[in-house]
């Protein structure tokens, strides 16, 4: 159901897990966007990304980088 998705995607422990998931990238796998992205996928997948997963992956990180900046600069 629609709005049972959406109050799961919106509620704060949700939001609080992302954010210590976040959190541990940056602490195990520092700020190389390709190991984050390894890691994330063995944490949550229990496998290493393909290679189209990890160029889709880092391609998403670039756009939301460049819109944060964006942001930012405004």
């Amino acid at each position: 159901v629609a709005p049972q998705a959406l109050f799961l995607l919106n509620h704060p422990f949700v939001m609080e897990e992302a954010l210590h998931t976040a959190e541990r990238l940056l602490r195990e796998a520092g700020p190389s966007k390709l190991d984050q992205v390894r890691l994330l996928y063995r944490l949550t997948l229990g496998r290493p990304p393909t290679e189209a997963e990890l160029k889709l992956a880092t391609r998403f990180l670039d756009v939301g980088e460049s819109e944060s900046t964006k942001a930012l600069a405004q």
